[in-house]
């Protein structure tokens, strides 16, 4: 190449253009980046090499050659928008500077593309393809340097042709001029993507592009183009014999990678009749692939209308069905295999529902309030901002409503505006109230409990503990408070600490059970709890006993307490191999649940799962039926 040719980087093209960079060089242009000095815009300038057009260019049929790919206007084509001829007879055209990178240098990069991301790509470049083909101009000279992939706002891949009508351009110029001929240089370059009619001097047509393409695809799922020789005419000669290795030998299975591979095998025909004639019948093919059944595939591709492949074609339709076949068979024992081998290990649970932690909240929905309790936390509010107007917020009267407000807010969920509430009651002087300092630090415990801040919610709970002290008559708020420090150490997963506070909580309640029946049933399941989690077995089917017979008796036997209760009794029963009377409990807890809490709790399907799983052990038939019922339904 001449240095003049290339040392033209700090200069100024037509008063406007500064060449800043050399970006490389082609067969037929050497291609720098460009700043218009007006607008600041980049661009991408090419200079044609001065050996295609010796001496000096016919402008008329520069212009006239110029015009038809300059016009070429559709977003899968990177076109050329303006040209210029410098006195000294350099040509430069003029083109968009693209965000991204070729697909030379992605495959570069990563080696291949999946096949999906490879149709993507070859359904837009196809697309590009047509509209050019259509205005009879061709390409002549696709490789993976030409097909440029940006990357927009969408993190899709948009590819655009680059180059195009470039080729045809050079060749008219060079022939008109007495210049080299591009196609006599594809001769001796070893060009893998350039087609054997295209090599032997043949007339260039669209199914030249197409042939371009069927490289391309080949390339871009191998890592490889699909006829590589030492030499040009070892490559031409391969891609006479079409000799090349099938996919499926290369590549893992994949759903569409038959139909693929008949459609690469189509283009890469070397006789150019054999191929498909245009690019619009490649599109439809490109699209039918997706979407098509296989009888529809088979009845509407082009790439299947070539009679000499009517028996290859039935033959790979016979492997691959039977490949599906023989993979629906080893996915068919898979899932059986899957389905059964859980029913052969020890119960542990669901993923969704930690049975160590059954009396404490563990699923953080926020909860449904009732009419009443809403209505009372905004009638709440309402009295609170008149007490204020009327400049009697330092009463004991608003103190007192203040703390109501506290509480309807927790009951509605409202933990963060609860605790804002409580920390002003903190600093109030509480005296002539009824409000107990005991109390406002019990539900910040909770507030900062259902938070999930564990350390700031023992603090509370340890301070509550402190005001009430030893006095017998704050035994029920010890109770309360009890409660929320256990349901702390059980979250942190300190069962050692949990324990000794259900202990102290059951004596409690014990004392006052009489007065306050269900706080005693809560302390029994809760301890009795504790002592299923340390395998003290007996001692907690005892205290579940217990904590069924009082829930039965004061709660309601209708009540979600019933249905933990049930369920913490049959994981009891279960584990001293009590599987009938485990499966009994979980028939009495899950209809309790459900009216609770719909079918599709965290906690329901822990008791239907855990249901399935016994019946299983119990009765293998009827679990049978039971599964094929519901995948009937």
């Amino acid at each position: 190449m001449l240095e003049s040719e290339v040392d033209v980087v700090g200069q100024t093209i037509a008063e406007r253009w500064l060449i800043t960079s050399l970006l490389g060089h082609g067969l037929m242009s050497h291609v720098y980046k460009a700043q218009d000095i007006e607008t600041g815009k980049i661009i991408v300038l090419k200079l044609i090499k001065n050996n295609f057009f010796p001496g000096s260019v016919d402008l008329s049929v520069l212009d006239n050659l110029t015009k038809q790919f300059i016009a070429l206007n559709h977003e899968n084509i990177a076109s050329y928008y303006n040209l210029h001829i410098s006195p000294n007879n350099q040509i430069f055209l003029f083109c968009d500077y693209l965000e991204g990178q070729s697909l030379g240098e992605c495959l570069a990069k990563s080696g291949k593309l999946n096949i999906d991301h490879s149709i993507q790509l070859f359904q837009q470049i196809t697309a590009g393809l047509c509209y050019a083909h259509e205005k009879n101009i061709h390409h002549g000279d696709l490789r993976p340097s030409n097909i440029f992939i940006v990357n927009d706002q969408f993190s899709t891949d948009e590819a655009k042709i680059v180059d195009f009508g470039f080729m045809p351009l050079i060749e008219k110029l060079a022939k008109k001029h007495g210049g080299s001929s591009i196609i006599s240089l594809t001769k001796t370059v070893n060009a893998p993507d350039t087609s054997p009619e295209q090599k032997s001097g043949r007339n260039i047509d669209p199914r030249c592009d197409l042939y371009s393409l069927g490289c391309l695809m080949y390339e871009t799922l191998t890592g490889k183009p699909p006829y590589v020789g030492t030499n040009a005419m070892a490559t031409t000669y391969k891609q006479n014999q079409q000799n090349t290795t099938a996919l499926h030998e290369i590549l893992p299975s994949h759903p569409l990678l038959t139909r693929y591979q008949t459609v690469i095998n189509k283009l890469l025909k070397a006789n150019g009749q054999e191929r498909y004639q245009s690019a619009s019948e490649l599109r439809a093919d490109l699209d039918l692939l997706t979407k098509a059944s296989d009888s529809e595939w088979l009845k509407k591709a082009n790439a299947l209308k070539q009679s000499t492949y009517s028996k290859i074609i039935a033959k790979r339709w016979q492997i691959f069905i039977a490949t599906v076949v023989m993979a629906l068979l080893i996915v068919l024992a898979a899932q059986i295999t899957a389905t059964i081998s859980p029913y052969y290990q020890p119960w542990t649970g669901t993923n969704d529902y930690n049975d160590s932690r059954l009396w404490v909240v563990q699923e953080r929905r926020i909860p449904s309030p009732s009419i009443s309790i809403v209505k009372q936390k905004y009638l709440l509010a309402e009295q609170l901002s008149s007490l204020k107007k009327d400049k009697a917020e330092f009463s004991p009267h608003y103190t007192e409503n203040l703390f109501q407000y506290s509480r309807a807010l927790l009951a509605c969920g409202q933990w963060n505006e609860a605790k804002a509430v409580l920390f002003e009651l903190q600093k109030r002087d509480l005296k002539n109230t009824q409000v107990r300092l005991a109390d406002v630090l019990a539900h910040l415990a909770m507030a900062y409990f259902m938070l999930s801040d564990l350390p700031s919610a023992e603090k509370y709970c340890q301070q509550a503990l402190k005001v009430v002290g030893e006095d017998a008559t704050w035994i029920e708020d010890k109770v309360t408070i009890s409660k929320i420090l256990g349901d702390i150490y059980t979250k942190a997963d300190d069962e050692t600490r949990a324990m000794a506070v259900y202990k102290e909580m059951h004596n409690l309640a014990w004392q006052v059970r009489l007065r306050n029946p269900a706080d005693y049933a809560y302390a029994c399941a809760l301890l009795a709890d504790s002592y299923r989690k340390d395998k003290q077995y007996s001692q907690a089917e005892r205290l579940y006993k217990e904590a069924i017979d009082w829930g039965n008796n004061f709660i309601g036997q209708k009540q979600l307490f019933m249905a933990k209760a049930f369920y913490g009794m049959a994981l009891t029963e279960y584990q001293e191999g009590e599987t009938t009377k485990a499966q009994r409990q979980l028939q009495l807890a899950l209809p309790i649940a459900i009216a609770h809490q719909g079918n599709k709790s965290n906690f329901v399907t822990a008791l239907k799962r855990f249901n399935d799983y016994l019946l299983f052990h119990l009765n293998l038939f009827a679990w049978a039926k039971q599964h094929n019922d519901l995948n009937s339904k």
